[in-house]
């Protein structure tokens, strides 16, 4: 990822059509390879993800699976911080 953005066709995307504009709770696993905390912090450096919120958990890619009390508890404090 490089500026926000995956792949240079993303870049043709029109100003502001990729701006995720709704809170944004992504919880990465520290032992997952595929979806990395750093990838996602990209985005909200980007200006595309401006209320993101990011929690890690000890785990592999499932984090549900592998820790579902922790990823739950986070889901659920969320919901409640955002008032949804």
């Amino acid at each position: 990822m490089k500026d926000g953005f995956q792949d240079e066709e993303d870049k043709k995307a029109p100003a502001g059509s990729v701006t995720v504009l709704v809170p944004v709770l992504f919880i990465g696993a520290t032992h997952d390879q595929l979806c990395r905390v750093e990838f996602v912090e990209a985005t909200k450096a980007a200006g595309l993800t401006p209320d993101l919120q990011v929690e890690t958990v000890e785990a592999g890619h499932w984090t549900p699976l592998e820790k579902p009390e922790e990823t739950a508890a986070l889901v659920m404090s969320f919901v409640a911080q955002k008032g949804l």
